[in-house]
């Protein structure tokens, strides 16, 4: 409502200039001194000048039209590029724990002498690869769809080069794979290793996320 009433208002007041400019001013007084026989001029005169105030009008109008629709393009585009920066931090703390719950699956099974045991923490590990192999398909897909997404604000705005080079850099990421634990490690310190070690991962994949919160806070600039 606010904008509306302020571009009513601009609108007016640049109307209200055209009118009183001294051309339309000019046409008024011509009016009072015109010989009777060219008199029919100054009707001829005063519609072509409200014709050409219509058609100002008309293209203000389009203008702020067309500037609202694409900063509203541009707002829904940054909304969800947004969003995928925050489903990529969600999909890396799941992807640090997969990865290192499938070592310690193996782990499990290596050190277990129960033959039940060892074919359930062999069940497990191959769940668990399986798992952290779909979430890498996941993330890739998810990186995809946010280059895609910048790309649509690209066509909307242009930016600068440190744009792109912030979407080379994630085309490129690749994710680091969690510790083998090996049967000498003794049980009692496994955990602690499997906690440190999610942790590292975690760490270093978040170090990806720089390159979309960097992207975003660019793309907000621009808007």
């Amino acid at each position: 409502m606010s904008f509306l009433i302020i571009y009513m208002t601009t609108n007016n007041t640049i109307i209200d200039t055209l009118h009183n400019s001294p051309t339309i001013v000019l046409l008024k007084e011509s009016a009072k001194q015109t010989p009777p026989e060219y008199s029919f001029l100054i009707p001829l005169f005063a519609a072509l000048a409200g014709g050409a105030l219509v058609l100002i009008g008309q293209g203000i109008d389009r203008h702020f039209k067309s500037k609202n629709e694409q900063k509203n393009n541009l707002r829904d585009v940054y909304a969800n590029c947004r969003r995928i920066e925050a489903v990529m931090k969600n999909y890396y703390i799941e992807l640090a724990y997969y990865m290192t719950a499938t070592q310690y699956r193996w782990y499990c099974s290596l050190v277990t002498e129960d033959p039940a045991q060892k074919k359930h923490y062999d069940t497990e590990h191959i769940k668990y690869n399986n798992n952290h192999r779909e979430l890498e398909r996941k993330i890739g897909e998810t990186m995809a769809d946010f280059i895609g997404h910048v790309r649509k604000f690209q066509s909307l705005k242009a930016f600068d080069n440190s744009i792109e080079i912030h979407l080379e850099s994630i085309s490129n990421i690749t994710h680091i794979s969690a510790k083998k634990y090996e049967k000498s490690i003794p049980i009692n310190e496994i955990l602690n290793l499997v906690e440190e070690d999610q942790k590292r991962l975690k760490k270093e994949y978040y170090k990806n996320l720089i390159y979309f919160k960097e992207t975003n806070d660019k793309l907000l600039s621009l808007i």
